[in-house]
């Protein structure tokens, strides 16, 4: 495949994913007793929201705006993994030990973001059965989506910058 054709590809997949949202598995009620936790922060536009290495004790819900998630290299560069826009939810939760964010999150236009605590979700899956379930398949949805972005690079490298921010 020509890299036109990869730009062509990819950026279909980004304009599907723009549209739909990254919750769309959690039920009504489930989605509105995570953001009942929520503490909302505004974002000015470039501003770091969590850096690489930082202590992974929250998850973050767009409210309003555009995030972008990178993971940097030891030469400057920067790999963007994801964008996320409103409704959808990003960040790590500590488990197994690793307790430190792997990616950096950056606003990529002015934002209004939902910041939720490690407790307060741990709370919530503890007590709530059909949420811990949904919870996996948010897992599961945010490892297949870094997976792919991962193989489309090392199969195809990336050839431009996409999506324009």
């Amino acid at each position: 495949m020509s890299g036109k054709g990869v730009i062509g590809v990819e950026s279909a997949a980004y304009t599907i994913q723009d549209q739909m949202s990254n919750t769309s598995m959690f039920s009504e009620q489930n989605l509105k007793a995570l953001k009942n936790t929520m503490t909302v922060t505004e974002f000015k536009k470039g501003t770091s929201i969590y850096w690489e290495g930082d202590p992974s004790d929250k998850l973050y819900y767009v409210v309003k705006g555009r995030v972008k998630l990178f993971k940097s290299a030891y030469d400057g560069k920067d790999l963007v993994l994801h964008y996320f826009t409103p409704n959808d939810l990003f960040g790590e939760i500590g488990c197994f030990g690793y307790e430190e964010y792997s990616f950096t999150a950056n606003s990529v236009t002015d934002c209004t973001i939902g910041v939720i605590p490690e407790k307060e979700v741990e709370a919530l899956l503890a007590g709530n059965p059909g949420l811990s379930f949904e919870f996996m398949k948010w897992i599961g949805l945010m490892n297949q989506y870094t997976q792919i972005k991962m193989r489309d690079l090392l199969f195809y490298g990336k050839t431009e910058r996409w999506p324009p921010p």
